[in-house]
């Protein structure tokens, strides 16, 4: 009868990490434009990073996105993710991505935790945004520029 739990417990675990998956897609394809609503000119605020000393867009006219869209996106996740079973339940997963304006992750972080803090769910998400081979760049006044890219699914 324990291992009937056991396993059930884990298939739930299983279809919960999916569902985090899903939402991170919809969360991505809900991103929107930032503009100035006194003006028609476009503003992208930027701030600068001294790790990697350059200026960073926080706000693109349009942001970094997956090739393809979020549809490839998913696949892309529930191709390469490993199941895992964690005893804590985590009530979001989010990371802060820098990407470059040639669309490769310059930073991958979760904000607000130290390394030695990451659940495995966390890293389960770094892993995997390791394995995106690129991104499509945020777009700054119809230029490329490296951004930041937050991603938050909460539950």
């Amino acid at each position: 009868m324990d291992q009937y739990l056991e396993k059930v417990r884990f298939l739930n675990c299983q279809n919960e990490i999916r569902i985090y998956f899903f939402l991170l897609i919809c969360l991505l394809s809900s991103c929107t434009n930032y503009q100035d609503s006194k003006t028609d000119e476009v503003i992208c605020n930027s701030e600068y990073d001294k790790e990697l000393d350059k200026e960073i867009v926080t706000h693109p006219d349009q942001r970094p996105y997956y090739p393809g869209g979020n549809g490839e996106m998913l696949r892309f996740v529930f191709y390469n993710w490993k199941d895992i079973t964690e005893g804590k339940f985590q009530p979001y997963l989010e990371s802060e991505l820098i990407i470059s304006e040639k669309g490769h992750i310059l930073r991958k972080v979760i904000p607000n935790k130290d390394l030695g803090q990451y659940t495995l769910a966390d890293k389960e998400l770094l892993r995997i945004l390791d394995l995106v081979p690129y991104w499509k760049p945020g777009i700054c006044k119809q230029k490329e520029v490296a951004s930041k890219l937050y991603i938050k699914i909460n539950f």
